[in-house]
């Protein structure tokens, strides 16, 4: 759908119906709709508790669920009250203010997913949740209903609430390959 002749064109994301009747009294009606990246963003807390004065550790995942590339993408992650950004694994060198860090990501193809790991100090008393969120835009994105997500942990005295998960990476390795083993 081309409608520059008209001084308007038609914008990733956006939908446009045309509709025209035939000299028989048939309609004919089509959508036009302009590709567009469509970000979703979860992330988690890594375990149940968290001691008073130890590292509280989230996991951001985002992907784009569009039919268009991610060029430039912005995520921001509201800091718990009581915490502050250690450091992450994204790779991405962030922006550290005050009670936010941002990250601009990108490009991510249609389908692509990558997730990294939020180390934050925490100097919260026992009894208090922590509090996480994050948020993720793009340009033309069409969809804000999957661009934020929250999560929390709870202080507690005691033992920290942790687990290990080892698994094979590959099912049938052959004779004199290396075994590669993914560690959660």
């Amino acid at each position: 759908c081309d409608f520059g002749a008209m001084g308007w064109d038609l914008l990733p994301g956006q939908d446009v119906g045309v509709q025209y009747q035939e000299p028989d009294g048939s309609h004919v009606i089509n959508l036009c709709r302009g590709p567009a990246p469509d970000m979703r963003v979860e992330k988690w807390a890594e375990g149940n508790q968290v001691a008073p004065d130890s590292p509280v550790v989230f996991t951001i995942r985002y992907r784009n669920e569009g039919d268009a590339v991610a060029e430039t993408i912005l995520l921001t992650d509201t800091l718990p009250a009581d915490t502050s950004y250690v450091a992450d694994s994204s790779g991405v060198a962030p922006t550290v203010g005050e009670g936010l860090v941002t990250w601009t990501l990108g490009p991510l193809d249609p389908g692509e997913e990558r997730q990294f790991q939020l180390l934050l100090s925490n100097t919260a008393d026992p009894g208090d949740t922590l509090r996480n969120q994050a948020d993720i835009t793009v340009l033309y994105d069409p969809n804000d209903w999957n661009n934020h997500a929250e999560t929390q942990i709870d202080v507690a005295e005691g033992q920290p609430d942790l687990y290990v998960d080892k698994s094979r990476e590959a099912d049938e390795p052959a004779p004199g390959e290396t075994m590669l083993y993914g560690i959660n």
